[in-house]
């Protein structure tokens, strides 16, 4: 089951503070309870082997919290999405001044003073207080839940980050391979998954006409996963009927739950599912720049239009920026337009220009 975890319990300071245990000694620690489990079950057993049955207990529950305290949480994709930010902050921590394999090797007094001062470097930001060791340890755990199975022998060991190199050097890390591999195996199962929170901001946000990069500094991804949700986001569109049914259906038990705060949730939900078919419905090329001519002809505003077409004022504008308009909205808006020639033609004519009737009296004629 997953949880879910504060901002303050994933913060490094905090994070910094628990040891979760390796796979192995998770499973040492299981079989130890299985077999006091055992024994505690059957008397004869317990006999057999001259277990205190008092002592067996209170050793149970102490192993069992101990296996509580020292499993990885188990977090959804956004959880997970939030501990992989945190283990790249806590790398750049610890990169900035890691001493070298040569200084390690080396074992110097002036090494030495280089390394215990990297370690009890202070840091204060919206993690806490802590010291770089806090951070290694940290980073350690979000490994760990990342990756709570794996077996690998330096899995948590740093020396992955440690180069030869000043920061900032393009060459690579030194005897690093496994741990950029690890970040690239992160990223990709990251991305091929998103939850529904997320993808129905990302859906919120296409329907606005976010350019691709504002939506991925929004929600802090990769191209990886903006090509994802669009491929799934594209797939939700071939789908413009389903997506019509699930509106429609999702009306009336929302509006009996909480009256008139829920028709206005629904309200949204109708408008946002009519931006969404409208982004992927298929478009017609006409000249740009209809029906700006026409309007300024019949001496109509454009405010007068989108009001009689009964349609913002930027979706005119977008499609007659281009000329790609949607087919429905081509067909109402030449309606409207030939509704509002007509409604002019009809009209009285102007009197500019000839000579104003003057009356002998305003005594009314009679017939």
């Amino acid at each position: 089951m997953s949880e879910t975890l504060s901002e303050r319990e994933l913060s490094i300071e905090e994070y910094g503070k628990r040891g979760f245990l390796r796979p192995v000694q998770r499973q040492e620690l299981e079989r130890s309870i299985a077999g006091i489990e055992e024994r505690l079950a059957q008397p004869i057993l317990l006999e057999m082997t001259g277990g205190d049955r008092e002592a067996l207990e209170k050793q149970l529950i102490k192993e069992q919290a101990m296996l509580k305290r020292g499993t990885p949480p188990c977090l959804d994709i956004a959880g997970q999405r939030r501990v992989y930010k945190k283990m790249q902050k806590c790398e750049d921590i610890i990169v900035n001044g890691l001493p070298t394999f040569t200084m390690m090797e080396r074992g110097r007094p002036q090494d030495v003073d280089h390394h215990v001062a990297h370690e009890n470097a202070p840091h204060r930001d919206e993690d806490g207080k802590y010291t770089t060791k806090r951070a290694i340890q940290a980073w350690k755990n979000y490994r760990l839940t990342l990756d709570p199975h794996s077996v690998e022998p330096n899995f948590l060991s740093i020396a992955s980050l440690r180069t030869d190199t000043v920061r900032g050097n393009p060459a690579l890390f030194r005897k690093n391979y496994d741990h950029i591999k690890f970040r690239e195996y992160v990223e990709d199962n990251l991305s091929e998954q998103l939850d529904e929170e997320t993808y129905f901001i990302f859906c919120g946000l296409k329907a606005l006409d976010w350019a691709e990069a504002t939506i991925c500094r929004k929600l802090d991804w990769t191209q990886k996963m903006y090509d994802v949700a669009m491929e799934r986001w594209r797939a939700d569109m071939v789908k413009k009927s389903a997506v019509d049914n699930v509106f429609a259906s999702e009306l009336p038990d929302v509006r009996l739950e909480s009256g008139k705060k829920s028709d206005e949730a629904a309200t949204g939900l109708i408008n946002l599912g009519a931006k969404l078919r409208t982004s992927y419905e298929p478009r017609v090329q006409i000249e740009p720049g209809w029906p700006r001519q026409e309007l300024k002809d019949l001496d109509i505003s454009i405010k007068t239009f989108c009001r009689e077409w009964k349609v913002s004022s930027t979706l005119f504008h977008k499609f007659t920026k281009d000329g790609q308009w949607v087919e429905r909205h081509l067909k109402t808006a030449r309606a409207t337009l030939a509704r509002l020639a007509k409604k002019r033609r009809l009209e009285p004519a102007s009197r500019d220009g000839e000579p104003e009737l003057v009356y002998d009296s305003a005594e009314p004629v009679g017939v």
